[in-house]
């Protein structure tokens, strides 16, 4: 066989090789959301379109990628009517506890 076919079969087969091998991501793959990095798998808070929604941090074509979840952020809510307040300004002022008052 001639030394330009070896070196044509070779550059080929080289070169198919090289684009038939898969693209491997780096280890540290992250995604954004308003500035801050999200690390593969991880889940966060993020704004969609339907308002803010639960989402996962994965991989779609080696390309990181929020994967919505379907589910509301949770929240959490301070009920006023449950609070117990157990003071008593009276008992307060008869124990010596000074009150400061702030300016309107």
């Amino acid at each position: 066989m001639p030394i330009i076919l070896r070196m044509v079969r070779f550059i080929l087969v080289f070169g198919i090789s090289i684009l038939a091998a898969p693209a491997f991501a780096g280890e540290d793959c992250t995604c954004s959301n308003k500035g801050a990095k999200t690390p593969e798998g991880q889940k966060a808070c993020i704004k969609t379109s339907k308002g803010m929604q639960m989402a996962e941090c994965s991989r779609v074509l080696n390309n990181t990628s929020w994967k919505l979840l379907g589910t509301p952020c949770p929240t959490s809510a301070l009920d006023i009517n449950k609070i117990q307040t157990n003071f008593n300004f009276q008992e307060a002022v008869n124990t010596g506890i000074k009150l400061h008052r702030f300016p309107e």
